[in-house]
């Protein structure tokens, strides 16, 4: 019994020692932000909200193109009240705390980047012709400019009109894969209540690429996605950003790593592959992070407990 309370007790003194030590952290990190250049928000998770373009939809599954798509990975389709082809439809796809960075005073947002974690949305139809995918896609935000980017993978053949396409063309000699920003609207309204913090971004209209020519069936880049129909008349849908932040200091942080991955081609491409560079090795999930926290507190308190247990007898305590 007297190991026992003594054990007791040494618990709770070590407990009052790590307190003693952590409660002038949240102190020092208002300082902080008082004496803060650069301030920010730091991104603890979200969602991307984005149909990417109704009429693309509309067009996969009509009598046309006799089409559908599916997803995998960190995206949901959850929550919508309307038809899949019809508009104010989305796909929701989880923000990447580590991809993610917002600039801003609490007044406005001067500048910000989303990404988000491992994901597809494959398309696929028109009678076999038609097979891409995009791939986690990511929003920049420049003050009141809003900018939609995807990667992709798909199979691209020079000259040759892409619904033309058959499967003896989707070879890895012909395989491309990469990223590029396919959408460009305007930042229409943005709220923050305490960690909630809610951005829209309204009037999209599709971004091709240089090298994109319809009438010569040529698609560069992003382009690939979307058998290089679009131009920059065709309104894309608009960007809804639901995310949980807490406020700090940017001063000295690096950027994080860029969520669009590198162009390749022919067999290096990633036709199929669902990871961005910035997730490569990195997709611990936050259950994990919690345990290890908490597995590191435990040990902490347990220390303490030992250390305490040990010299209070020798402080002529008894129990």
């Amino acid at each position: 019994m007297a190991i026992f309370n003594r054990t007791r007790v040494a618990l709770a003194v070590s407990t009052a020692l790590a307190t003693a030590v952590l409660t002038p952290v949240a102190a020092h990190a208002d300082d902080t932000l008082a004496n803060c250049t650069l301030k920010g928000y730091e991104v603890e998770s979200g969602t991307l909200k984005w149909g990417v373009k109704q009429s693309w939809r509309n067009y996969v599954k009509s009598a046309i193109a006799q089409g559908t798509w599916t997803s995998a990975g960190a995206v949901n389709e959850e929550g919508n009240t309307v038809a899949d082809t019809a508009v104010g439809y989305a796909f929701n796809f989880e923000v990447d705390p580590k991809l993610s960075r917002i600039e801003g005073d609490g007044t406005s947002i001067t500048k910000a980047i989303i990404g988000t974690k491992a994901s597809t949305v494959k398309f696929t139809g028109h009678h076999g012709a038609l097979s891409t995918q995009i791939e986690s896609p990511y929003v920049e935000i420049n003050g009141g400019t809003t900018k939609a980017g995807i990667n992709y993978s798909g199979f691209y053949v020079a000259g040759k009109d892409m619904a033309s396409y058959k499967d003896s063309d989707r070879i890895p000699e012909n395989a491309v894969s990469g990223s590029g920003y396919i959408a460009q609207g305007t930042t229409s309204t943005w709220t923050l209540n305490e960690k909630d913090l809610k951005v829209q971004a309204t009037g999209l209209r599709y971004t091709p690429q240089p090298g994109t020519d319809k009438k010569k069936h040529t698609a560069e880049g992003a382009d690939v996605a979307f058998m290089g129909q679009y131009d920059s008349t065709h309104p894309m849908d608009d960007v809804a950003l639901e995310l949980k932040v807490k406020k700090v200091c940017l001063d000295g942080k690096p950027q994080p790593a860029h969520p669009g991955k590198p162009t390749k081609k022919g067999k290096d491409a990633d036709t199929g592959n669902n990871t961005t560079p910035g997730d490569q090795g990195q997709n611990q999930s936050s259950g994990g992070k919690v345990a290890g926290i908490i597995a590191a507190i435990v040990a902490i308190l347990a220390a303490l407990a030992g250390v305490a247990a040990f010299f209070l007898p020798k402080m002529g305590l008894k129990f």
